[in-house]
């Protein structure tokens, strides 16, 4: 993993802001010394992005002052990061940035070159994935018709092996008679899950009626909600881990971890550990031998992947 000074991370969050996030760290640094003397004039126009380049620029200009500045750097694909290394499988963590392929991949961008079709925006492939990579079948068919879908779903099918295995199995965790699912993570966590069940009624009053629906505590015949839930649970457990063992301030929106840009290293290379922690172990063997109540043991393809990842370069950028 290549380390950084911390005024090279600042160019790279000034340059992130500009949009060159899916840069080479080499090109974001660079692009930043290029266009020192413009950069106020080249200020993005994205609300989202405009004060926090222009807080950038502002700790920059005024670097011999302590300004108490704070950046962040993301996960490329977290949910597809986490899976890959619960599930061992080494082409999801090449396409996640996972495991170092010598450039920062963009999932969503990959996938859309694949397709080779006119009319689709990388931001529909990035509006189709994310729900499907939480067991949504619903999402994909809403944006894609015919021979669209079927190359959408074949481009995440071989980019991401990992998901339609990880569907499978939590699919096969699946218990009908409980009204909740449980287990525990590796911090002590306890993780429960409810089974929510839609119902409704027709409502009639006077000349007119409605239906009224609401959730509650039931059991169902089936669901898709433990994938979502377990990859949701073990992010929460990155998180809590990244906090507890950065030992200096670190906050967190999700799985983007802001701090100076003093102790962006660290905070890289604890990352990729606790990643590879969770691919070293046997994390989704004892959650699946939890939800089932019974043991379960997986044949993995990729079992030391734990020590790629360990090299990643691009796993938070």
């Amino acid at each position: 993993m290549q380390k950084f000074s911390g005024l090279q991370y600042l160019a790279i969050d000034i340059a992130n802001h500009a949009g060159l996030d899916k840069a080479s760290w080499e090109e974001r640094i660079e692009w930043v010394k290029t266009h020192i003397n413009e950069l106020e004039s080249l200020t993005p126009e994205d609300p989202k992005t405009k004060f926090l380049y222009l807080k950038a620029v502002d700790a920059l200009r005024n670097i011999t002052e302590p300004t108490g500045f704070v950046m962040a750097l993301d996960s490329t694909n977290s949910g597809v990061q986490i899976m890959a290394a619960l599930g061992k499988c080494a082409v999801s963590a090449r396409t996640c940035n996972l495991v170092n392929t010598g450039k920062r991949e963009d999932l969503y961008g990959n996938i859309l070159a694949q397709i080779q079709t006119s009319g689709i925006t990388r931001q529909q492939i990035k509006e189709a994935i994310i729900p499907m990579l939480y067991g949504s079948k619903a999402a994909p068919k809403r944006l894609f018709q015919g021979k669209q879908l079927q190359a959408f779903v074949y481009a995440v099918e071989k980019s991401v092996p990992i998901l339609g295995e990880m569907k499978a199995l939590m699919d096969s965790c699946w218990d009908t008679s409980l009204k909740y699912h449980k287990f525990s993570l590796p911090d002590g966590h306890v993780v429960r899950l409810p089974t929510m069940v839609l119902h409704q009624e027709r409502i009639e009053i006077a000349d007119t009626s409605f239906t009224y629906q609401w959730k509650d505590v039931g059991v169902s015949e089936d669901s898709t909600s433990l994938l979502a839930n377990v990859v949701h649970a073990v992010d929460g457990y990155v998180a809590r881990e990244m906090v507890r063992r950065c030992p200096f301030e670190l906050a967190h929106i999700h799985d983007s971890f802001w701090t100076s840009p003093n102790n962006m290293n660290q905070v890289r290379e604890t990352y990729v550990g606790v990643l590879a922690e969770i691919a070293e172990s046997d994390l989704l063997e004892e959650i699946m031998s939890q939800l089932t109540g019974k043991p379960v043991k997986l044949h993995f393809t990729d079992p030391d992947l734990y020590k790629d990842i360990l090299n990643s370069e691009y796993a938070l950028s």
